[in-house]
């Protein structure tokens, strides 16, 4: 592969990745890989998508690769995370996000990524710190998704937020909006909260796991 096809092949790759085709991006990436197997890029997309198609070990392994070829890969670490934290061990994967953290500066989309983990695994406070250093122009809908989220969790909720949240509800057709609407209902109007919770459930099951976390909290 010359230079300029493996640059097609990767744009390919992140293009598939994007849109969900994991398997063709998976295939674009590990091509790439083949013809160069020290392209940092062919490596994480090998990593993250092994990981999206639940093969951890396999994910595991590329991503401690991408740090063999630079240290201080950022999303290495994110990755090493994110793999602790599926075999539970928290306190190692927690230590992984924060380096990751600590070298993504400038700060780019990669804390949305962290603020993942980090809600997913109850560290609501530090998912907010990570998304704080974003800059208005990187502040995409996940990033305000996981924002509402973990200020939800940890129940402080500011007037703000609860106002772009009823403007996202009554605009956006996104389940997740309307749950986090729902969500944020439950201290002023439980009952509601709670039935607009179910709704939401019936439209999107996938969100369950948001809802068991916040029952567990509330």
């Amino acid at each position: 592969m010359t230079l300029t096809e493996i640059q097609t092949r990767l744009t390919e790759a992140i293009s598939c990745e994007k849109n969900g085709e994991i398997l063709e991006a998976l295939k674009a990436y590990r091509d790439i890989y083949v013809a160069a197997p020290h392209d940092q890029n062919a490596i994480l997309g090998l990593a993250r998508t092994a990981l999206a198609l639940g093969e951890i070990e396999y994910a595991f392994d590329f991503f401690v690769k991408l740090l063999i070829e630079n240290h201080q890969h950022p999303w290495g670490y994110w990755g090493r995370a994110a793999v602790y934290f599926t075999y539970d061990q928290q306190e190692r994967a927690y230590h992984e996000v924060c380096r990751a953290l600590e070298l993504d500066s400038p700060a780019t989309s990669l804390r949305v990524d962290c603020a993942v983990l980090l809600n997913e695994n109850g560290y609501y406070q530090k998912a907010i710190e990570a998304l704080s250093a974003l800059c208005e122009t990187d502040f995409d809908e996940d990033a305000e998704i996981e924002w509402c989220y973990a200020e939800i969790m940890l129940g402080e909720i500011g007037e703000r937020t609860k106002l772009f949240l009823n403007q996202r509800h009554q605009s956006e057709n996104l389940p997740i909006w309307h749950l986090l609407y729902a969500m944020s209902l439950y201290q002023e109007d439980k009952a509601r909260s709670l039935t607009l919770i179910q709704d939401v459930l019936r439209e999107e099951p996938e969100l369950q796991y948001r809802v068991d976390a916040f029952c567990m909290g509330a």
